[in-house]
């Protein structure tokens, strides 16, 4: 099924045994890099080489440039530049590496996902969007057409010396993404190259370097905080030289592929060493291997180098090794310090059956268009009023504390008074929730609130139609306690 499959991963042990067999075998020269895609369909090229995009490689960075120049003061080579636009995923020759296996397999356990826009769902089927103007009816067609089936994830290993971001081949495979355009010749891109360059370089030299060196692996600087999280280095791509070609823009859409040149370092150093311990084991030679490593070594074949170059993540087993990546710490809140990626992974664990990316996107989409939709019409109006009255039932009219109000619900509901704190706890951890200032005036933002919390009672085990109540009450008494309060 996996042709070029080097093993099937189904749990992260799976995956420490094959990274402790291939570093057991790895010399001082070289050090072993990872990356992890989602999709086993996908290539293993960087996003400039994709859907044409390398004709506009110069023009893309000279705009970025131009548009945001405080953003670069401080990044002064051409590589340092392309490290900033692939920190904010602009396309360039850069693909994303990490020297840490696990966090490789992180990003082939994501779940692949895909947008679809509300445009193009129209221009398919038109006469049926003039013809329906059922907003729930159209969320749920939208919903439907959005479903894509998950697929198997990849892990790619190869065997590279690293270089540093100085290293005049990293300086002149890096300037082919500002310099090299349409008429460029070897002599005015060897000028260019000089400007970021302490020793000049001669055409020759830089002639050499195109020649020799189509890709390089480059160890990044830390001064990026995700990058550091992620143990992050690049892959730099050049070209495949011409000598018979005298502009040096016509050779950079020459495909040519990354996989055998280091990859196969990669198998047949595992090879090796495979053949190497089995006679170990078999010559009882083998007090320095623990039995775990013995047994997992004794399943293993010799593996072909002309096929294998990845490790295979099943798309069934991709959440289970996600689930335990988290408690090893490896997961969105320890790899991506960004405030967006630190919330999404606060509202994930609040639920309680660890809701996907997907789950948590479509969530999102859904707070959206209630925001969008301000006005309300009248049986929305009747509706809150009532509910609104069976509220002032419920709780008393004297409570004026944030925590009792939310304690008094979860009495409604049956909670214990250890579970009662717990909600209270989570929704005073929840960044999103009774956050934005003067939200008590704004349908739209107490909309928002009470999607959160009935999303959250659901999740906890709670009906449908008990935790729209909890989060009508909940949110209504506060907004009424705000609004004396700011009177």
């Amino acid at each position: 099924m996996y042709e070029n499959c080097i093993g099937i991963i189904g749990s992260v042990q799976d995956f420490i045994w094959e990274i402790k067999l291939l570093n057991m075998g790895a010399d001082t020269e070289h050090q072993l890099f990872y990356r992890g895609q989602n999709d086993i369909s996908f290539g293993l090229a960087p996003s400039i080489f994709r859907d044409g995009r390398l004709d506009y490689e110069s023009k893309i960075f000279s705009e970025i440039l131009v548009n945001c120049p405080e953003e670069f003061i401080s990044h002064k080579t051409p590589f340092e530049k392309l490290t900033k636009m692939q920190h904010y995923e602009l396309p360039t020759r850069l693909l994303d590496i990490t020297s840490n296996p696990l966090v490789a397999l992180y990003f082939a356990c994501q779940p692949r996902s895909i947008q679809v826009k509300l445009k193009d769902i129209i221009e398919q089927d038109e006469e049926w969007y003039r013809e329906n103007t059922d907003l729930e009816e159209l969320k749920n067609r939208l919903e439907e057409c959005s479903k894509l089936e998950d697929a198997d994830g990849e892990v790619f290993v190869w065997i590279d010396t690293p270089l540093s971001p100085d290293d005049p081949k990293v300086n002149v495979l890096s300037e082919l993404a500002r310099s090299c355009k349409k008429g460029s010749q070897l002599d005015s891109f060897t000028n260019e190259i000089n400007r970021f360059t302490i020793e000049s370089l001669t055409e020759e030299e830089v002639k050499s370097i195109l020649q020799d060196f189509s890709y390089v692996t480059v160890v990044a600087s830390l001064d990026n905080n995700r990058i550091k999280r992620q143990s992050g280095a690049f892959i730099l791509f050049g070209m495949v030289y011409n000598n018979f070609e005298s502009d040096l823009y016509s050779n950079k859409n020459v495909p040519f592929h990354i996989k055998k040149k280091n990859i196969e370092l990669t198998i047949n150093a595992r090879n090796a060493l495979l053949e190497k311990l089995k006679f170990q084991i078999a010559e009882e030679n083998d007090e320095d291997i623990d039995e775990g490593m013995k047994e997992y070594i004794n399943k293993q074949n010799k593996l072909l180098t002309d096929k294998a170059y990845s490790y295979v993540i099943p798309k069934e087993r991709k959440k289970y090794i996600l689930a335990e990546l988290d408690k090893l710490g490896v997961s969105q809140k320890t790899l991506f310090p960004e405030i967006d990626h630190q919330a999404k992974y606060i509202i994930n664990s609040l639920d309680k059956k660890s809701v996907i990316a997907k789950e948590y996107d479509a969530l999102k989409s859904e707070i959206e268009e209630i925001k969008e939709n301000k006005e309300k019409n009248a049986e929305e109006q009747i509706s809150n009023l009532e509910q609104k009255k069976e509220l002032d039932k419920k709780i008393r009219p004297n409570v004026t504390k944030h925590d009792t109000v939310i304690e008094k619900v979860c009495n409604l509901l049956g909670y214990n008074k250890a579970t009662s704190k717990q909600v209270q706890k989570d929704f005073a951890n929840a960044s999103e929730l009774f956050s934005a200032p003067d939200w008590y005036i704004f349908d739209s933002q107490k909309a928002t609130y009470r999607l959160f919390i009935k999303k959250y009672f659901i999740n906890d085990g709670i009906s449908a139609v008990e935790a729209e109540k909890a989060a009508t009450q909940i949110v209504e008494k506060l907004s009424e306690l705000k609004f004396v309060k700011a009177r």
